[in-house]
């Protein structure tokens, strides 16, 4: 029976939960440190996105897009 080696590696593949999770976390962590009306509402609207396994490129211009339309709306 062949066994296979276990990589002990600090680094985790993009394609793994892992790596997701964290990016999930670092877009939570902008939007938590963002004030804006609606800011509930963002977090809710990007952990959908996540769930919905859009890719992380998609999460950050939606995260950037909606952010700006906020900051301007807390403006007016």
């Amino acid at each position: 029976m062949i066994q296979a080696k276990q990589q002990s590696s600090a680094v985790e593949p993009a394609n793994f939960p892992g790596a997701a999770e964290s990016h999930i976390d670092r877009i939570l962590e902008k939007i938590s440190r963002l004030a804006v009306p609606g800011r509930e509402y963002l977090e809710s609207y990007m952990l959908h996105k996540w769930r919905m396994n859009h890719k992380p490129s998609t999460l950050k211009g939606s995260l950037y897009a909606l952010s700006l339309f906020l900051m301007l709306y807390a403006s007016r």
